[in-house]
């Protein structure tokens, strides 16, 4: 890398790996005074997927990243995903969020070399499109049951936190810009042949 591409921005990057794991499909859970768990839904190859999930009905971009990640002809589906925009005592803004995905394919998710592979390409994709956006991406690799696929394997979360910015607008377009590229990223990756957990 030259010195051109290396230059610091207000974007960064971290990887993470969680040892706890879970079950896909889980199941929802309602719970007082926090947001609902919606549990599991399978939308691969369901037209405006996004649409499905109460979590992203109120967040346009978010709906969008879940329909396009789940269209056919792409590498993952989505397993989970969240937000919040808030404000902090000195009156800035910020928001947070997440999605949750994994490799559409058996051999791919049952082996963590691909998921850092996403993470590692998608470090270089940060350096080349110049993301100028006080933002964070916090990957987590995380063991996972694929029930309906009979195999073990990871799930990867992408959590999205932007710095704290002074309007509402400001974080939110912020987070959209953030939540976009990381879309746009994850589509362009091609579909491998073979077996698939969803059609």
């Amino acid at each position: 890398m030259d010195e051109e591409q290396v230059q610091e921005t207000p974007t960064s990057l971290i990887l993470t790996i969680r040892h706890r794991g879970k079950a896909i499909p889980y199941p929802g859970v309602e719970r007082v005074g926090v947001p609902s768990n919606y549990g599991f839904k399978p939308l691969k190859g369901i037209p405006d997927a996004g649409r499905y999930i109460p979590e992203a009905t109120d967040d346009p971009a978010l709906s969008n990243a879940i329909s396009s990640i789940n269209a056919k002809g792409t590498a993952f589906f989505t397993i989970g995903c969240e937000k919040a925009f808030n404000r902090d005592e000195s009156g800035g803004h910020w928001a947070k969020g997440y999605l949750e995905f994994a490799h559409n394919y058996p051999e791919l998710v049952a082996d963590a070399r691909y998921a850092f592979a996403v993470f590692f390409n998608f470090s270089h994709e940060l350096v080349r499109s110049r993301l100028e956006r006080p933002v964070l991406f916090h990957w987590e690799l995380e063991g996972a049951r694929f029930l309906d696929a009979t195999c073990d394997g990871f799930s990867i979360t992408v959590w999205i936190e932007t710095g704290t910015l002074p309007s509402r607008d400001e974080a939110v377009d912020c987070w959209e810009a953030a939540l976009e590229r990381l879309t746009m990223f994850l589509v362009d990756i091609p579909q491998p042949p073979g077996r698939v957990i969803y059609s």
